[in-house]
């Protein structure tokens, strides 16, 4: 992997705040030249540092706005990954984890409210046979 620099991390940190600035924005944001801010993100893109470009949104506005982490515990020696693999098919799953500690997975899962959390967790997460027992964390504020 190629080396990134100072004038990387700059790039980076304006794109992660707004990855849909111009190469004339960026240049201005960071004092740099359009021709190298070109370059530089080519090169982060063709190093595979920068792997894609994403929207925020205001779930509020979508109806989506309840967050939830579930741990999740397999039974001991079971091969859960077939069941990671479904789950992340699922539209209201944003992340999956194995994680170490007491649970095997943490998933954050985005929905509309309490009802359609309950039927998510009760009726999808637990009819898996490798999944033992869940605990649900919901978010109740978000700073960032």
């Amino acid at each position: 992997m190629d080396k990134i620099d100072d004038v990387d991390w700059k790039i980076i940190h304006e794109l992660k705040r707004d990855s849909r600035l111009s190469a004339r924005e960026l240049a201005k944001r960071t004092k740099l030249s359009s021709a190298t801010i070109n370059r530089r993100i080519r090169k982060l893109e063709d190093t595979g540092i920068i792997k894609a470009y994403t929207l925020s949104l205001n779930y509020e506005k979508l109806g989506k706005e309840t967050v939830a982490y579930v741990l999740i515990r397999a039974k001991p020696g079971a091969n859960y990954s077939p069941t990671m693999d479904d789950m992340a098919n699922r539209e209201e799953i944003e992340d999956i984890g194995a994680i170490a500690g007491e649970f095997d997975l943490i998933v954050k899962i985005r929905v509309a409210g309490i009802k359609e959390l309950d039927e998510f967790v009760f009726n999808y997460l637990r009819k898996f046979p490798t999944i033992t027992q869940t605990q649900t964390l919901i978010v109740m504020r978000n700073w960032k």
